[in-house]
């Protein structure tokens, strides 16, 4: 991230747990007195104390209404000058003014592959998450992904 950033908003409401978390605190260690940064993240994630000061965060509860909030706040928050990285595999609902790359990491996403074995939950929710990425990916400037075949499974 360059020094051109008015801010980085690290977009997350989803990461609370796992792999995700693990990335998500590390990223956060290493902006830390870098940049300014404001996170929207999942209000079930423990952020450590020397990470999240300075930090301006928005909780985020575990619902499909909160999240919708959090993608309203979203809009309003981010301004051209800044650069929104969407850390929880899904892109902005809507076009923003800034540059939003997107991270996505869950292989459930991006393939076929079949959710048996997953509660009638879960199953639900992967299915709209994949909606949900299809049709607003054209909303993300830039995609990172961590291996070639999730790049090929994007693709």
């Amino acid at each position: 991230m360059s020094s051109q950033i008015k801010k980085l908003i690290v977009h997350a409401p989803n990461v609370h747990q796992g792999g995700g978390k693990t990335l998500l605190l590390q990223l956060l260690n290493a902006t830390k007195d870098k940049l300014l940064v404001t996170t929207v993240l999942d209000s079930r994630l423990v952020v450590p104390e020397c990470l999240s000061a300075g930090v301006e965060n928005i909780g985020v509860k575990s619902s499909l209404l909160s999240r919708l909030v959090a993608e309203y706040q979203l809009i309003k928050l981010a301004t051209k000058i800044d650069t929104v990285l969407c850390f929880g595999n899904l892109p902005p609902i809507l076009r923003l003014n800034s540059k939003v790359i997107l991270f996505v990491q869950n292989r459930y996403l991006v393939s076929n592959i079949p959710l048996n074995g997953f509660s009638l939950k879960n199953k639900l929710r992967i299915i709209l998450e994949r909606i949900w990425l299809k049709s607003c990916i054209s909303n993300a400037d830039r995609i990172i992904v961590q291996t070639n075949s999730m790049k090929n499974l994007v693709w």
